[in-house]
């Protein structure tokens, strides 16, 4: 079993899935997959049913590439985007426990740290590898899930995270995934630590018994394998009333 690990925000220190409950109800959350996922779930939705099979979807905590010169784990997340519109994204519910309280709207803002291949300035079909990748972040009181096949057998989902450049009432774009490395060799490039912080653009309200969800991924206009490993995230959940 792997130790939790800390990380420096501001002047306190927060540990890897604990809880740091801040004056006026502020909360700090802060996830290192290197001690495992972390309650964190990982799915895929915006595709169609008959592409299933070939969209090549895996989630797993694996090993970093060794070109970050780490024996860190990270969360693994691939797809290949057959549906122009692909999203790949990692949930995770909130609440009580965490030190949220019923029926409160918060602000959320994100630091996501990711290893990315993507080089930046690259052409692809669809859009760029890196630069059409958008990572979004936000949350809801309703859990982010696949929905049933509609009448045109299309697999949607349940939260409204809006589309690729554009985000919804569950999702903001934050950034995207290019590495900031030139692009001279796409097919051998190697991963980069990129780190990408952003506010939900909408506050999300807990639910009656004070639980809430959030919500990362990757909503894809890159028509071909998009491959990132999550390092760390970090989310700081502000209660409306204590927002200046």
């Amino acid at each position: 079993m792997r130790l939790a690990k800390c990380c420096a925000v501001g002047p306190v220190l927060l540990i890897a899935g604990c809880p740091l409950v801040q004056p006026g109800g502020t909360v700090a959350l802060f996830f290192d997959f290197d001690a495992g996922t972390q309650n964190w779930e990982a799915d895929v939705s915006d595709y169609g049913e008959e592409q299933e099979d070939i969209i090549d979807f895996e989630a797993r905590i694996d090993q970093l590439p060794d070109e970050l010169d780490t024996n860190n784990r990270g969360y693994f997340v691939t797809s290949s985007n057959r549906s122009d519109d692909l999203f790949a994204f990692l949930k995770r519910q909130v609440g009580p426990l965490q030190g949220l309280t019923p029926e409160t709207a918060y602000t959320i803002q994100y630091t996501i740290t990711i290893a990315s291949k993507a080089p930046s300035g690259c052409f692809g079909i669809g859009g760029a590898p890196g630069e059409a990748v958008y990572l979004k972040a936000g949350g809801s009181s309703t859990e982010p899930e696949p929905l049933a096949p509609d009448e045109n057998d299309f697999i949607g989902l349940s939260v409204d995270k809006g589309n690729q450049s554009t985000g919804g009432p569950a999702a903001t774009v934050i950034g995207n995934i290019a590495n900031g490395q030139l692009c001279d060799d796409p097919e051998n490039a190697p991963y980069v630590s990129i780190t990408r912080i952003g506010n939900h653009a909408e506050p999300v309200t807990t639910d009656a018994p004070g639980n809430l969800w959030l919500l990362v991924g990757t909503d894809s206009g890159y028509e071909g394998v998009t491959t990132i490993y999550f390092e760390r995230i970090t989310v700081v959940l502000t209660p409306v009333e204590d927002v200046e």
